[in-house]
């Protein structure tokens, strides 16, 4: 499968574990790991950084979109940060995936 495809993939993942917690978070945390069997391919770690460059965007526009509303959090420092570091954490996966592609992906088994 091509980086291109476990990103997206990742990526769906990311926004499916967004959703899933609203209903619960052990739900969340179920959906979340279906990220361990792509992670293992060859390439995963970009499945990785899709999963959590899309679940922490997501988050955060959740988060700017109850602010824009008029919405008021207890800690909202707290539940940005719960969406920055993520973000953060994948885009600069993704930034390492993409520098050396080929020295990654041929060690990769």
């Amino acid at each position: 499968m091509s980086r291109q495809n476990l990103w997206l993939l990742g990526a769906a993942l990311g926004i499916a574990t967004v959703l899933a917690s609203a209903l619960m978070f052990f739900v969340a945390v179920a959906v979340a790991l279906f990220i361990v069997p792509l992670a293992r391919k060859p390439g995963g770690l970009a499945a990785v950084s899709g999963e959590l460059t899309a679940f922490g965007a997501l988050w955060l526009a959740l988060i700017a979109r109850e602010s824009a509303s008029g919405g008021m959090l207890d800690n909202a420092t707290f539940w940005a940060g719960v969406g920055v570091v993520p973000l953060l954490i994948g885009v600069t996966l993704l930034i390492w995936v993409l520098a050396a592609p080929g020295q990654r992906s041929n060690h990769a088994s």
